[in-house]
């Protein structure tokens, strides 16, 4: 009768536990991969599209493993296995990834989101004061060109206007210092781990 009833079982189940583990440890062993590590928008742009591939997928297996969990709880119930208490350790460790692959993706998600707006701050912020150096740069190089005499007035009139320019942009120093910090400290908490 023992064996009647390991014949009993749904033929699927084997094939979709094994799937089922297969794909979470998959991303488990991947999961580090979106953790947070540099301020560099396209890199966190990519990790972005890691974290949703993982997401994608806990999405798409979430029945695949509700169903392995519940059928395997069936199967041990109705002793139609050789080793019940082996399966039910091995279900409650399947239920156990899951649940912390779960959070640690949305976590990371939830995170990278953020990193990603504040990098393409970032980027902006930091492109446009490299303009602004760049042209304040080529402007001394032209200025360095000229022969003496120079039109003194003129020169103190752009130096002038230059330090206003340069107390103009002092905010968006103090900004692109601000969203450094606050990539670094989210990389540090390991926020997006």
């Amino acid at each position: 009768m023992a064996k009647f009833r390991k014949f009993q079982r749904p033929v699927d189940f084997e094939p979709k536990l094994t799937h089922v583990k297969r794909q979470l440890d998959e991303i488990d062993e991947r999961c580090h991969l979106i953790e947070l590590r540099t301020e560099d928008a396209d890199t966190v742009h990519s990790q972005m599209e890691t974290c949703m591939k993982f997401y994608r997928t806990m999405t798409e297996i979430k029945p695949e493993v509700e169903y392995v969990i519940k059928t395997g709880r069936q199967v041990v119930e109705k002793k139609q296995v050789d080793f019940p208490d082996k399966l039910s350790a091995q279900l409650d460790a399947i239920k156990q990834q899951y649940n912390v692959l779960g959070s640690q993706v949305t976590t990371g998600k939830q995170g990278l989101e953020k990193a990603v707006k504040l990098t393409k701050k970032l980027r902006r912020e930091t492109n446009a004061l490299k303009e602004f150096i760049d042209s304040v740069d080529g402007d001394l190089t032209q200025k360095e060109g000229v022969e003496a005499p120079r039109d003194m007035d003129e020169e103190l009139r752009w130096i002038k206007s230059t330090q206003s320019d340069i107390n103009k942009r002092q905010p968006s120093v103090t900004t692109v210092t601000d969203l450094t910090s606050q990539l670094v400290a989210m990389a540090e908490e390991g926020a997006l781990s």
